[in-house]
């Protein structure tokens, strides 16, 4: 549980465990592993020769090994993505373009009608969770949107659902309702007891709203998690 200090060479035909520094002024000849079982640092001044496996979960000389922090940025158009109208109230038109406001450049979906009473449509993405798909960070998805005028005027709600569970919002309602004249960036977590795995369905459904003259405006949707 202390240090180690060698001034010669060590050889070593098992597995290093310790709670501290080794430290190592000649040769490391390993043949077996080095597990990890080290919780602090290992200092050489000279050669690591290892028949065996070496792990590492961290930086080595600024090189991060071990479980890596990934995203996946989706910008419009998205890929894979589905247009639909629920049958009802789906009156109006859909754009994909650059939008640039308040010095905010952006790729974006666009959701406008004509009619003075809320017109809606829903944009449909999905996105396969890699097979290496570890877990995902403490906050695992943000979502752009802008919206003009009132809350009546211009809203989106943001659901995601679970291929096989279909229909149920893995958010709980959190990103329904979305209102913000100048570009927000909404942050997600999911509630509890949803477990996603490698190659999972996960289903963004996007419903823009919009009366006459006050458009809705989708734009990135950036997905963190941990990957191995």
């Amino acid at each position: 549980d202390d240090n180690v200090d060698v001034e010669g060479d060590l050889s070593v035909s098992g597995t290093i465990v310790g709670n501290d520094n080794v430290e190592i002024g000649g040769d490391l000849v390993v043949i077996g592993d080095i597990e990890g079982g080290i919780d602090d640092e290992i200092v050489l001044d000279d050669d690591v020769i290892i028949t065996g496996d070496f792990y590492v979960v961290g930086e080595l000389n600024g090189i991060e090994f071990g479980n890596r922090f990934q995203y996946e940025m989706l910008s419009p158009l998205y890929p894979g993505t589905v247009f639909d109208g629920d049958g009802t109230d789906n009156m109006g038109n859909m754009f994909d373009e650059l939008d640039d406001f308040g010095g905010v450049v952006k790729n974006v979906i666009r959701w406008e009608t004509w009619k003075n009473d809320q017109q809606d449509y829903d944009v449909s993405v999905l996105f396969i969770i890699p097979n290496d798909f570890v877990a995902f960070q403490d906050v695992p998805i943000s979502f752009d949107y802008r919206t003009e005028g009132t809350l009546a005027q211009s809203k989106i709600d943001f659901m995601i659902e679970k291929g096989g569970e279909l229909g149920v919002d893995q958010l709980g309602g959190a990103g329904e309702g979305l209102s913000s004249v100048p570009w927000e960036t909404k942050e997600f977590t999911f509630v509890q007891g949803v477990d996603w795995d490698g190659d999972d369905t996960m289903l963004f459904r996007i419903r823009m709203y919009s009366v006459q003259d006050f458009y809705s405006r989708i734009g990135d949707i950036r997905i963190n998690y941990i990957r191995e």
